[in-house]
């Protein structure tokens, strides 16, 4: 039951998700192309946050984070995502930004220039896996200070803020950069 107790309020917060979604509809139908990568945007984002959050529940099981130590803890984490969010960012950039022009496709949506777009797709990267990475190791930190088993609602939570978020931060980096 204690599971249940956990998923179905994670349940309806996922309702947000789609309800987000389909407040950036227009942006979408504007630039289709943006569903390609949103898969994969939202994909990094759970897989850096579940790291983040599995190596936090590892290291509180063992005896190697204190209860004080939760600072320093989600500033090494913030500092982890940073490098990896730049160094997955840049490198889907420059994937799109030289794989589309070789395969003929030079612009999308209504005349967008395809730099824009990877900037834009390696921007949202970057920014949704250095967030996830944060939300990944506060999540279990937070539960154990609620004294809620860690293991019980950090994967569960985690994948649900992170979808979440990743509608959220790519759609509106997408609209930020490309004006759509």
């Amino acid at each position: 039951i204690r599971r249940v107790q956990v998923l179905f309020p994670l349940a309806l917060l996922a309702i947000i998700s789609g309800w987000a979604m389909w407040k950036f509809e227009d942006t979408l139908t504007v630039i289709f192309e943006l569903a390609i990568y949103f898969p994969m945007v939202i994909a990094a984002g759970g897989n850096s946050g579940g790291q983040a959050s599995t190596v936090v529940i590892r290291a509180m099981s063992i005896g190697e984070i204190n209860q004080g130590e939760a600072r320093q803890v989600i500033m090494k984490e913030l500092f982890i995502g940073l490098v990896m969010g730049l160094a997955l960012g840049v490198s889907l950039l420059l994937i799109i930004s030289l794989c589309l022009p070789a395969m003929g496709t030079t612009t999308v949506g209504e005349g967008i220039s395809i730099y824009y777009f990877a900037l834009t797709i390696g921007v949202a990267l970057f920014m949704q896996i250095t967030i996830s990475t944060v939300c990944g190791a506060t999540l279990p930190l937070a539960a154990r200070a609620m004294k809620i088993d860690p293991a019980l609602i950090s994967s569960p939570a985690i994948t649900t803020i992170v979808d979440l978020l990743g509608v959220v931060i790519y759609f509106t980096t997408a609209q930020l950069i490309l004006n759509a």
